[in-house]
């Protein structure tokens, strides 16, 4: 603690001079209380007035006055001796940390960026604790927030440095930004605080603006509009987000509808009706690291009758940018019988071999698949079974078998044109579904 020295003349003979000494104790936060007043001795002892802990710092008033000869005394000399306090500074060398870093470019919203620093002690006073507390403030002045990280650090010894950085995340921070480092904002006693602020330069981050890709497939295709499905159609919904830092943990935002067939005049004035995401018929995953942010809704109706529909979907990712001005929508009939939509061979011409691809609705199985190819003269060359013909599912089926353009024998054919006839039998009434085509063969 200290000690409070004074040395006050008379300017008269006969005492008629007033004098009085306040001292003020001031906290960290700057605000003065009144401690005393009087007239205090030479020498002192302030330590029976002041919890230096509480006050580190005093502030001295002296009243001064001679009502008569209008004369006061003199205030010739007022000291405090005290043991003093540590003095630290923010220290900007770029033989210690990259300064050049302090100008930070431009960050899109969600990445992370580390600043280094430095705090050195100038004075010969140890500080009263171990460690100091440094507070970074981000303010961003396109939103009028600002946010605060803290952070303990070692507190340098007399005439050392102590080397720290502190990692900053652009998540939430779209627009213009500034951070404030204080170090030691307050906190343990120093002689000064000014020197422990320093303001970084603005820096933009730029907001998530980038829409999400929608995808709608019915059984693993993409249908036109008008296209036949089963009414044990499976749709897919995918929205992929190219972010990989904001990810769609939420159904916030996203919809379902579906109209279903209407007997009204004017089909556009049905309305539509919202598919539950709670709904047995739905599962639903959301984005993440593994599945890079797509967003996935599988609806699966259990009882859908004949008729025209049509689906509408929209949504948005973790940031609300939507997937599109207009939401995606497709108009479809469910038909509750067997029918081969798509039957192809490819490539076609073919050279030394081809697969096939079939796009089928049936609400049941087909058994007895065939597949014959004749010559133009309708001789059959060959005859692909279930064997090689595996169809198991409703739906888009690239079936896996190659057709090496050989004949029944193992000959190889020659080239020409040949006519294809795929033949399958329903299992309820037995009844036949054909598809006919052509393949060229360029040997």
């Amino acid at each position: 603690m200290g000690k409070f020295f004074r040395k006050i003349t008379q300017q008269e003979a006969v005492n008629k001079d007033f004098w009085q000494l306040s001292i003020y104790g001031q906290d960290l936060l700057g605000i003065n209380t009144k401690l005393y007043s009087g007239s205090p001795s030479n020498g002192f002892d302030l330590e029976t007035i002041i919890d230096a802990t509480k006050y580190p710092f005093l502030e001295l008033e002296a009243t001064l006055a001679d009502s008569l000869a209008l004369t006061p005394p003199q205030l010739k000399k007022w000291q405090v001796i005290h043991s003093g306090v540590a003095e630290g500074t923010l220290y900007f060398s770029n033989q210690v940390v990259d300064t050049s870093s302090y100008s930070i470019e431009n960050k899109a919203e969600g990445n992370k960026f580390t600043l280094p620093f430095a705090f050195k002690n100038i004075s010969s006073k140890s500080y009263t604790t171990d460690s100091l507390t440094v507070r970074y403030t981000i303010f961003n002045k396109s939103q009028f927030t600002q946010s605060i990280i803290f952070q303990r650090i070692k507190a340098p010894l007399p005439d050392s440095i102590t080397i720290f950085t502190q990692e900053f995340n652009t998540l939430s921070l779209a627009g213009s930004n500034y951070i404030q480092i204080f170090v030691n904002p307050r906190i343990v006693p120093e002689l000064y605080f000014n020197n422990n602020i320093y303001e970084l330069p603005s820096f933009s981050v730029l907001a998530d603006s980038t829409n999400p890709i929608l995808d709608v497939t019915f059984n693993g295709k993409r249908i036109a509009n008008g296209e036949k499905v089963s009414p044990n159609v499976s749709i897919n919904v995918s929205l992929l987000d190219d972010n990989k830092l904001f990810f769609k943990t939420d159904t916030t935002n996203f919809s379902m509808l579906i109209r279903k067939p209407c007997v009204a005049a004017e089909v556009d004035s049905c309305g539509f009706e919202n598919i539950r995401l709670a709904s047995q018929e739905v599962t639903y995953s959301f984005g993440n690291f593994l599945n890079n942010n797509r967003f996935t809704v599988q609806y699966q109706p259990k009882s859908w009758q004949t008729g025209s529909y049509r689906l509408r979907v929209n949504g948005s990712d973790a940031k609300n940018n939507i997937s599109g001005v207009k939401p995606y929508e497709v108009d479809f009939e469910v038909v509750n019988d067997c029918e081969i939509l798509e039957f192809y061979p490819y490539p076609n011409p073919m050279h030394d071999r081809c697969n096939f691809y079939l796009r089928l609705i049936c609400p049941e199985n087909i058994t007895d698949i065939k597949l014959r190819i004749s010559d133009i003269n309708g001789k059959v060359v060959n005859e692909l079974t279930e064997k090689e013909l595996i169809i198991n599912k409703t739906g888009n089926n690239i079936i896996d078998y190659a057709w090496n353009g050989t004949g029944d024998k193992g000959n190889m054919l020659q080239s020409g044109i040949y006519v294809y006839r795929l033949i399958a039998t329903k299992s309820s009434d037995q009844s036949t579904l054909r598809q006919i085509g052509k393949i060229v063969i360029i040997r």
